[in-house]
């Protein structure tokens, strides 16, 4: 077992993510509440967020963007 590699590795804090999302901790909390938000780890008081599983969240939050004048398509 390599004992040179941080446990942590790989997981960020809310503070860390929020940094790096360029928002504020705040919106992390309401996405939570409102079940939007990345997937995270909570031991006591310490929320860690796992980078792969984040950047799946964001993955999965992509959208089209499309021009005011588009339809949206419909299926028939």
């Amino acid at each position: 077992m390599d004992t040179n590699v941080p446990l942590l590795e790989g997981y960020l804090s809310k503070d860390e993510l929020a940094a790096n999302l360029g928002k504020g901790i705040r919106t992390l909390d309401r996405l939570e509440r409102q079940k939007q938000g990345p997937p995270r780890i909570k031991i006591g008081r310490l929320i860690l967020y796992r980078v792969d599983s984040v950047r799946n969240w964001l993955v999965s939050r992509e959208q089209k963007s499309r021009r005011k004048s588009e339809k949206p398509l419909r299926s028939k």
